[in-house]
């Protein structure tokens, strides 16, 4: 807790003010209060931050601005209604009074100002503004589909990169296609016969399988 206990010669003094040794305004904060002692403890943190000295007590918070000067934020139960009190001793004189109450007050409307934005009464803001629907992105042209032929060429192309060593003209010679014109039905008899031309490869690499380029349904 922020400040420390007052000791019970100030409570007296603090008491002997309210009976007429000072000149105080009131003024009613919206908070109920069951709310209200929630309020002590960032209070006191934001008079802390303005070089103040906050004391507790059970239904109220004293913040002493100087030696003549406080306010007190005080719970008025038999009202009902929670209080902010400012406070200035008759050793003040008297021209100088009402220009400080009303110092006083500007000082406790910041510091309660600045407690509302403490927990627990900090409220985070949401941005609950509906944002505009978004346009499904598009989906990519579909691949045109391959022709035999091309897909031939590429089939061959692997069969010669897989199973020929580097620099074997004469192997990968047995992999070129040459193809006049685009006889689809001669290209895929040509795939049909993959199987039989891997044949004699495999004798040397038995694992070895077709590549799915070669595949035809």
């Amino acid at each position: 807790m922020n400040g420390t206990r007052l000791s019970i010669v100030f409570f007296v003094a603090s008491a002997f003010a309210f009976s007429g040794c000072a000149t105080t305004s009131r003024h009613m904060l919206p908070l109920s209060i069951e709310q209200a002692p929630q309020s002590f403890v960032p209070l006191s943190y934001c008079a802390q931050e303005r070089g103040l000295r906050s004391t507790e007590f059970e239904n109220r918070l004293y913040i002493r601005y100087d030696e003549h000067s406080w306010l007190d934020f005080t719970i008025d139960e038999g009202n009902k209604r929670y209080f902010m009190v400012a406070n200035v001793g008759n050793k003040v004189p008297t021209d100088e009074r009402q220009p400080r109450l009303e110092e006083l007050k500007a000082l406790g409307d910041e510091i309660y100002a600045c407690a509302m934005t403490h927990p627990p009464f900090a409220v985070r803001v949401v941005d609950v503004t509906p944002q505009p629907a978004q346009e499904p992105a598009e989906s990519p042209p579909p691949a045109p589909e391959m022709s035999s032929c091309q897909q031939l060429i590429g089939c061959y192309a692997k069969l010669a990169d897989s199973l020929c060593e580097p620099e074997d003209s004469d192997c990968e010679a047995s992999f070129e296609v040459e193809i006049s014109g685009d006889d689809e039905e001669l290209c895929r008899e040509m795939l049909l016969s993959v199987p039989d031309l891997i044949q004699p490869f495999k004798m040397m690499n038995p694992d070895f399988s077709a590549p799915a380029m070669c595949l035809v349904e």
